[in-house]
């Protein structure tokens, strides 16, 4: 198994968090690079030096705080994904079961902003997944 270099991330999240926040803004259906980080086995991580990954912003709670859902440029199927064509006909994969709250200090660049229609998809595929009957 790989070995994940959780100290330089520590080491990353620690300056975000010292960071003050510059009012960056960020709305609905952006689609920016944030600094996700290293996470834990099945959890997905970042890459690079700013631990980075796309991030689709699902719903803005206010100037800090954001749903977000990562973004893959390979190919996903199954009811946790929610493939669409962004930018230049760019396959992407919404992960659906990876969705979570981000702090606007891990936003880096924005990337692009979805249409409507990828939007409300997406959305409605989270909607079903959250009010499906909870697994026993």
């Amino acid at each position: 198994m790989h070995q994940k270099d959780f100290d330089s991330w520590n080491k990353k999240k620690i300056k975000l968090d010292a960071k003050p926040n510059d009012g960056v803004f960020f709305y609905e259906k952006e689609v920016w690079w944030v600094s996700i980080g290293h996470n834990i086995r099945f959890e997905q991580d970042g890459k690079g030096s700013e631990f980075a990954r796309p991030v689709l912003v699902l719903r803005k709670f206010n100037k800090f705080l954001f749903l977000g859902v990562p973004l893959s440029s390979t190919k996903k199927l199954g009811k946790y994904y929610s493939s669409f064509v962004y930018k230049d006909g760019q396959e992407s994969a919404a992960l659906l079961s990876q969705l979570r709250a981000y702090d606007s200090n891990r936003l880096i660049d924005k990337d692009g902003v979805i249409d409507d229609r990828n939007y409300q998809m997406i959305q409605k595929k989270i909607a079903k997944i959250i009010n499906q009957k909870p697994v026993k």
